[in-house]
């Protein structure tokens, strides 16, 4: 039998550091460039490194040749396949592997890993989000599941939305997206309605059973309903102007959804603006920046609205400890 052990470790630096430092190098007071390096002098990026990790992480070794499956403290079941690992080249792969699961099933921890609710330009609610690492060991290569193979997800959830399905992480920072998996994403194939037997065979649990194609990012969400042109607008935050994108990162939160976007800098206007024009007139949000102006000085801005046409928000950001603002972040 596996031995399946949990274990809370601290943040991501790398998932954290290049979601979050969303200038890149030669930017100053959002001057354009084309160079793809990330600015390691950013003030705001240690401010994410700084961040205690959610606290939801699955760890476990086992031979690839035999099913295991891993069971989180809050009820989720991963079963992962026997003999069905391949490498990055597609041959098969036979050995001992490393399972890692990073598991974001609320807002707040969905926002600390920065990876929003967005797919094709189109907002999405999320049920949960994984982060699925399977790797070799020894040679720490990446695995991927070979054709027809599935990863089986059970999340436990008492009023389970029958909208949902399975998206796939890809891209990197400004350029990450949720793409839908399967053949037939709206054919409901890869999320069913199941009843389960708890953890501790005292009962039985109900919510989604989840078959998924890919490993790394993996996310149980839907689309929104669907919105004219006329009713998305574009929305942008003006921040007084020693807030720039080398020491700020800028989101919106949607008050009524488990949603948020990224709001990215905007060089000919000095603004942070949700860069896909996609947001529903109407819609309650909460913006929110976070800012290290200095070695050991944190700012956050905050402001409530309703979103209007061509919405600009003004926010004057006010110093807060580091703690106060991770505890605002939890409250999210």
């Amino acid at each position: 039998m596996n031995t399946i052990k949990k274990m809370t470790v601290m943040v991501l630096i790398g998932i954290i550091a290049t979601t979050y430092a969303c200038n890149r190098e030669g930017y100053d007071i959002f001057e354009i460039t084309n160079v793809e390096e990330i600015v390691t002098s950013s003030e705001i990026k240690s401010f994410f490194e700084d961040l205690p990790d959610p606290g939801h992480i699955i760890e476990a070794t086992t031979s690839s040749e035999v099913s295991v499956t891993c069971n989180s403290e809050r009820g989720v079941i991963y079963t992962f396949p026997a003999g069905q690992y391949v490498l990055a080249n597609g041959d098969p792969y036979v050995g001992e592997v490393n399972i890692k699961i990073t598991e974001l099933l609320t807002r707040s921890e969905m926002f600390l890993y920065g990876r929003a609710t967005i797919s094709d330009g189109k907002i999405i609610e999320s049920d949960g989000e994984f982060l699925v690492d399977v790797r070799s060991t020894p040679g720490d290569e990446e695995l991927f599941l070979a054709t027809g193979a599935v990863l089986n997800i059970k999340i436990p959830n008492s009023n389970p939305d029958n909208d949902m399905e399975l998206f796939r992480g890809q891209g990197q920072e400004e350029d990450f997206t949720w793409i839908p998996q399967g053949q037939d994403p709206n054919g409901w194939n890869n999320v069913q309605f199941s009843e389960w037997g708890t953890q501790d065979s005292t009962g039985w649990d109900f919510g989604y059973e989840c078959f998924s194609e890919n490993l790394q990012w993996i996310n149980v969400d839907k689309f929104y309903e669907e919105f004219d042109e006329s009713e998305l607008t574009k929305v942008c935050i003006e921040l007084p102007e020693e807030y720039t994108n080398t020491n700020t990162s800028v989101f919106m939160v949607f008050d009524d959804y488990d949603s948020f976007l990224n709001m990215w800098g905007d060089p000919d206007s000095k603004q942070f603006c949700e860069p896909y024009s996609a947001t529903p007139i109407g819609f309650n949000i909460t913006f929110v920046s976070i800012s290290k102006l200095t070695s050991d000085t944190y700012y956050l801005g905050t402001a409530s609205s309703v979103i209007t046409e061509d919405h600009l928000e003004f926010i004057t950001p006010v110093e807060m400890s580091f703690d106060d603002i991770k505890a605002f972040i939890d409250g999210l």
